[in-house]
């Protein structure tokens, strides 16, 4: 068993990067070496990281600001709770968190450690909506609507309906884009079990989608 992450770009529907590891490799360890490897590449590019919930982390945040990237994170209903719940009832708010030392011993990355050890304070804005979305089952459709909390460090230009919009309808795209290379391009269905093997493939099917996508925007 394996664990396989992409990086892809919700606005061009392409994998920007692509790993396989052991299958109880952390998320988080991964998502750095990923954003390692395109540090040249989102040299001077107005970044923003689209992230699910197992990715929150004050170590990923400080990581951000520390390159200059902006990150929106759909949040987990526990992390950071004792500072949220002091603003019930707010929809856009502020925490300050600071980092204790047990807190910091648990960072990985070297470099965001003794960042946060030589500045243990963090300003995090949290977003907090709902979004609605059709479910589809054997039966019939229904409308299911969801609440949801956010973590960011987008400024006050960005509302809580544009948020919402960037994190669910922007990122659809990549949704989208997966389908299509799962079920039309079968990415997920290898004929080696070699790890380079594997990265080739997955590299040669996304490949075709992206010719097969801008073949698409040509006509």
């Amino acid at each position: 068993r394996s664990r396989r992450q992409r990086q892809m770009c919700i606005r061009d529907r392409v994998i920007l990067d692509f790993s396989i590891s052991r299958y109880k490799t952390s998320e988080i360890p991964l998502l750095f070496k990923h954003l390692k490897k395109l540090q040249e590449f989102f040299r001077d590019k107005k970044i923003i990281l689209l992230a699910d919930r197992y990715y929150g982390s004050a170590e990923l945040f400080r990581y951000c600001e520390m390159h200059n990237i902006k990150y929106l994170v759909r949040a987990k209903k526990n992390f950071f709770k004792h500072y949220i719940e002091k603003h019930e009832g707010e929809k856009d708010f502020n925490v300050n968190i600071k980092l204790d030392k047990a807190w910091i011993r648990r960072i990985k990355n070297d470099k965001v450690r003794k960042s946060i050890d030589e500045d243990p304070k963090m300003d995090i804005r949290v977003v907090r909506g709902t979004y609605t979305y059709n479910e589809k089952n054997k039966k019939k459709d229904r409308e299911v609507t969801v609440e949801t909390q956010y973590f960011t460090n987008l400024d006050e230009g960005f509302d809580i309906a544009d948020i919402i919009d960037l994190y669910h309808h922007e990122r659809w795209n990549v949704e989208n884009a997966y389908d299509v290379l799962k079920n039309s391009l079968n990415i997920e269905q290898y004929n080696t079990h070699n790890p380079i093997g594997i990265i080739n493939e997955t590299m040669a099917v996304s490949y075709t989608h992206l010719r097969a996508h801008e073949t698409v925007l040509d006509l």
